[in-house]
């Protein structure tokens, strides 16, 4: 008896952290712009940010091409003016547009880059889905 309730809580435990890492908190957004991620330029197009589990970075994927960025720092999600939206901030220095913040609903903000250079933010509004 005690070794099927140990096997249902870890069949349990397995599929609340496949939920956790797979869908549950990601974004999706149709970026307009190419933009600067962790040392990479990403093209214009559809993508999905994905914090991982540990929420020590965030996964960009887009249907040619990926970045993993790392979290400089997370901000409470009570300092953001609309706590049901999604957001996506990009920095934008001369030309060239970096990604800076990712806002998910339910959620604290991710900041992936501080821009220490004049700037000037652009962001994105993704609806949720």
């Amino acid at each position: 008896m005690i070794r099927i309730r140990v096997l249902a809580f870890a069949a349990l435990l397995t599929m609340t952290m496949t939920a956790i890492s797979y869908g549950q908190g990601s974004l999706r957004a149709d970026v307009p712009i190419a933009f600067n991620v962790a040392g990479k330029v990403l093209p214009a197009g559809n993508y999905v940010f994905s914090p991982t589990t540990d929420n020590r970075s965030v996964k960009i994927a887009g249907e040619k091409d990926s970045a993993v960025a790392l979290v400089l720092t997370r901000l409470a999600a009570g300092i953001h003016t609309t706590p049901g939206d999604s957001h996506i901030v990009f920095d934008k220095v001369g030309e060239d547009y970096f990604l800076s913040e990712i806002w998910i609903p339910g959620r604290d903000g991710f900041v992936l880059r501080a821009t220490e250079e004049n700037h000037t933010h652009r962001v994105l509004n993704a609806p949720n889905p």
